[in-house]
């Protein structure tokens, strides 16, 4: 096991966390202003001056005043963006939207760029089928940029697009009020971006160290990980525990056979791993692996479900063994959304956030070694595809009870009429049985 990082060689540790240089975005390209508002942008708004002082409502609760006028909110949310963070905070309107914005990662992936996705995204939707979502045609429309997109990420982008307005209900209002001034669409998409990122951050601050407190025992094979371990570069392919777990379930027999020498391989390029080799900790630990039926056991993990119940419902919950919420003083972020379903993108950034809080990379980046980890986040989601499998059914079904308990676990006729063994599948068979009998004599 290469448990320092001085044994690799300079040259191996330049490979092994190499990363394509990052294009240049359109997020780049869009950073947030600071500029007070000109002439023409107050006239535009007609806001008068006021003084504000900090609100003493608590961050967490809704805004109220559901009759205040939109548009009124609108123009005071978009002085507040000209002007400091501090002035933001005060308006009701952006603390709001601040709140849903910390989920746009956590559901639509972590590679997603809310500037390449407001500008090109209503371009990559099905004209029919989403009519009713707005078509902004931006003058930083890049048609170049727009044509070197894939079919594969377009299709990608257009369902985020969508599944956009499910996060902030209110962004057909928002695109609308902000879109018409360059400017104001410019601070507005660097409001999102900037409180998706923070999302992001406060769960990886969150798990990059309670991963700790979750890792399961393997016995006399471990070096033990400690919560006084603030660094990360003994993890990943460095430790027994960590590597076990971010090891391919397809290659744990040649990884337990000799996991010094593949671990070694590993961290030297000589083995490579990608996002499709699903990892040890996506699979129920004492199920045996079936290269014929890759779908047994896959994302039944208990550890894995322990990251999710930290991250997701409470530190308190993932020990304790009754589903649903334990927490003392702020409320989870699941609760505090009033979000009360397990769903596959949540599950998915549990996978990409557990998969950094076990790799060695010291701070955030986006790939570790040849694992990307928007592409990880992508298979996760994709093996939900379909509705009507079995396999989606009842893993969903899995993860909501052992979440937030039975209430939580509606009766699904689709799992039912999967269930071979039930009381209901045995009397179907055997009307069938009966009636093919009754055919067969009078034929």
């Amino acid at each position: 096991m290469p448990r320092q990082r001085s044994e690799v060689s300079a040259a191996t540790k330049k490979t092994r966390n190499s990363r394509n240089p990052p294009a240049i975005t359109t997020q780049q390209r869009l950073r947030e202003s600071t500029t007070p508002l000109n002439a023409e942008e107050e006239q535009d708004l007609d806001l008068n001056n006021r003084d504000r002082s900090e609100s003493s409502e608590d961050e967490d609760d809704p805004m109220e005043d559901e009759n205040e006028d939109t548009k009124t909110c609108l123009k005071e949310a978009a002085r507040a963006l000209s002007r400091d963070k501090h002035t933001q905070s005060c308006s009701k309107y952006l603390r709001k939207l601040r709140r849903q914005a910390r989920w746009i990662k956590r559901l639509l992936g972590p590679a997603v760029d809310m500037s390449d996705l407001l500008l090109y995204g209503p371009f990559c939707l099905d004209s029919d089928l989403d009519a009713n979502l707005p078509d902004l045609s931006l003058d930083a429309f890049d048609q170049e940029s727009f044509d070197n997109i894939c079919d594969e990420d377009r299709q990608r982008m257009g369902n985020q697009y969508r599944s956009l307005f499910n996060i902030i209900p209110s962004l057909r209002t928002d695109l609308e009020f902000f879109a018409a001034n360059e400017t104001r669409m410019l601070r507005f998409t660097s409001f999102l971006s900037e409180n998706a990122d923070a999302g992001r951050r406060d769960d990886v601050k969150i798990i990059k160290q309670g991963i700790v407190e979750l890792l399961p025992d393997n016995g006399e094979n471990d070096t033990p990980i400690t919560v006084q371990d603030r660094s990360k570069a003994e993890r990943g392919w460095y430790n027994f525990a960590t590597a076990r777990l971010l090891c391919s379930r397809s290659m744990l027999g040649a990884f337990e056979d000799n996991s010094d020498t593949f671990a070694t391989e590993v961290v030297e390029g000589r083995r490579c791993l990608h996002a499709g080799d699903f990892m040890t900790f996506l699979y129920e630990e004492d199920a045996d692996y079936d290269e014929l039926d890759v779908e047994s056991g896959f994302l039944r993990n208990k550890f894995l479900l322990k990251v999710f119940r930290y991250i997701f419902t409470g530190r308190a919950s993932a020990f304790s063994s009754t589903p649903g919420p334990s927490y003392i003083g702020r409320a989870p972020i699941a609760v505090a959304a009033k979000r009360t379903t397990v769903t596959p993108e949540m599950i998915a950034w549990t996978v990409v956030m557990t998969y950094f809080a076990l790799c060695s990379q010291e701070t955030w980046c986006l790939r570790d070694g040849g694992v990307y980890l928007p592409d990880l986040w992508n298979e996760i989601v994709e093996v939900f595809e379909d509705k009507e499998s079995r396999w989606v059914i009842e893993t969903l079904q899995w993860w909501n009870f052992h979440v937030w308990g039975p209430s939580s676990v509606k009766a699904d006729l689709r799992f039912q009429r999967h269930s071979q063994t039930s009381t209901a599948a045995k009397l179907r068979a055997q009307r069938a049985a009966r009636k093919a009998a009754r055919e067969s004599s009078t034929g």
